[in-house]
């Protein structure tokens, strides 16, 4: 019965219908098939006529393991799309030639909010000096405020799934100190960038012990 399912879905790669053959290679890809991974990279590879769009294509290849896929997805880090830049920039954050550039996206100010976006949530899991960068921006009164919100969500994430020193720990809850203790600034979505900023700190204070000695010491 696997195989029927796994041939079935091989055959919907090809459907005439864009949405049909998007699902197949969802379902597929999840699964690590090799048929659909291999006809997903010659597909992307061909440099037109992609039989799905190209985000959702780069956005497949990162679900099958983005290291596996670096020359076929490194080409598209300067796609004129910005959802396709956008993914590329997300896949591509543990590519050792491609960190600067997506660095580089990540901080300017001029780049499209949804590349901005991606590559601070592909850098948060990737680059050991993301928490640089990523207070730089929080600390950034003349930053959107959307922004400034993602560098804290994904700061928080890091600090959540990696080692990250003491010092960098202190330095993250005093920067989200200065923004709750900032102007009131909404993001897009409607969080009210000051008041997720108090709950943060309290959370900081609370659960981890460099930030919470700190914070009592200082009193």
């Amino acid at each position: 019965m696997r195989q029927q399912f796994q041939s079935a879905l091989r055959a919907r790669l090809d459907d005439p219908d864009q949405s049909v053959r998007v699902n197949a290679y969802r379902v597929l890809v999840a699964a690590h098939d090799i048929v659909a991974v291999d006809k997903l990279v010659e597909n992307l590879r061909q440099g037109a006529n992609f039989t799905i769009p190209l985000e959702d294509g780069i956005e497949l290849l990162d679900m099958d393991g983005s290291s596996k896929h670096f020359t076929t997805i490194r080409p598209f880090l300067n796609n004129p799309n910005p959802k396709v830049q956008a993914q590329a920039s997300r896949a591509l954050a543990n590519d050792p030639q491609s960190r600067q550039a997506i660095v580089g996206l990540a901080t300017n100010k001029r780049t499209n909010k949804d590349i901005r976006t991606n590559a601070l949530r592909g850098l948060a899991r990737e680059d050991d000096n993301f928490m640089n960068y990523a207070i730089t921006i929080i600390l950034d009164a003349e930053e959107s405020a959307d922004i400034r919100y993602d560098a804290m969500k994904n700061a928080m994430g890091r600090l959540n799934y990696h080692k990250v020193p003491d010092t960098f720990q202190i330095r993250f809850a005093q920067a989200v100190e200065r923004v709750a203790a900032g102007r009131p600034a909404r993001t897009s979505d409607g969080k009210e960038l000051t008041a997720e900023a108090k709950q943060l700190l309290a959370h900081l204070q609370k659960y981890f012990p460099a930030i919470g000695r700190f914070y009592r010491l200082r009193k």
